[in-house]
């Protein structure tokens, strides 16, 4: 299964144990010197640890779009099951905002699912 990304919803369904990328193209925003983007799993909203590390998006070719990879070995320790995510951007003067993500039109968390699975060693 590897990563799946339900487009209305934002639903992120990932195999453990497996790499995850997630591209994120930004609309009616210009990118400035010093802007960042920043994807959080949480098992709760509220809580205050992360699933794995906070992951930082690399802006791609000084564009809106964003990439986030996550290595397979910082998912490997996550138990199966339902989390949530969302993503912040943080400009160069400080301004916070999480983005909206899916077509559906919620402003998150979002459900982040890990399924299990058996990987050939």
């Amino acid at each position: 299964m590897s990563t799946k990304v339900n487009s209305y919803t934002g639903l992120v369904e990932h195999s453990q144990g497996d790499d995850f990328t997630y591209s994120l193209a930004l609309s009616g925003y210009t990118l400035a010197t010093g802007d960042s983007i920043t994807l959080s799993i949480k098992k709760f909203p509220t809580d205050n640890a992360y699933v794995v590390p906070q992951v930082l998006g690399a802006f791609v070719d000084g564009s809106v779009n964003a990439i986030f990879t996550i290595s397979a070995s910082n998912f490997s320790a996550v138990t199966p099951g339902d989390y949530v995510y969302d993503i912040l951007l943080v400009t160069s003067a400080g301004a916070t905002s999480t983005i909206q993500l899916g077509t559906k039109g919620d402003l998150g968390p979002y459900k982040f699912v890990v399924k299990g699975v058996v990987h050939d060693v």
